[in-house]
């Protein structure tokens, strides 16, 4: 009979790590007349996550939504319509945003 090990004894790299800390630091100012009393408690705690993340394809970051599935692009802030063909205007699309995705982003240019 095949022997049973726990979950975290099998996959060690899905331990959590839990650390806490703790203590006073008390000492007088003037003899038998004025103390100082400061103390401290941390806990940190340490969890195994997964993260995916996905990078806007080059149409996408250029305002073009029409080919993306169940996407809804919104209204025009200005004319309170809904943008046509799902594509946000060129002029409408924030600069800075624009130059963080632009050719500044290194994993943004890696189109397959």
């Amino acid at each position: 009979m095949p022997r049973i090990t726990s979950r975290r004894r099998a996959l060690p790299w899905l331990r959590s790590a839990k650390t806490s800390s703790a203590g006073p630091l008390v000492g007088p100012i003037l003899k038998s007349r004025l103390f100082y009393y400061a103390s401290y408690q941390g806990t940190r705690q340490s969890l195994p996550t997964t993260q995916s993340h996905q990078v806007p394809t080059l149409a996408e970051r250029n305002g073009n939504f029409a080919g993306v599935q169940g996407a809804t692009v919104g209204n025009n802030p200005y004319t309170g319509l809904p943008f046509v063909n799902q594509t946000v205007p060129a002029s409408e699309l924030d600069p800075v945003a624009q130059y963080f995705l632009g050719p500044n982003c290194k994993s943004c240019n890696s189109d397959k």
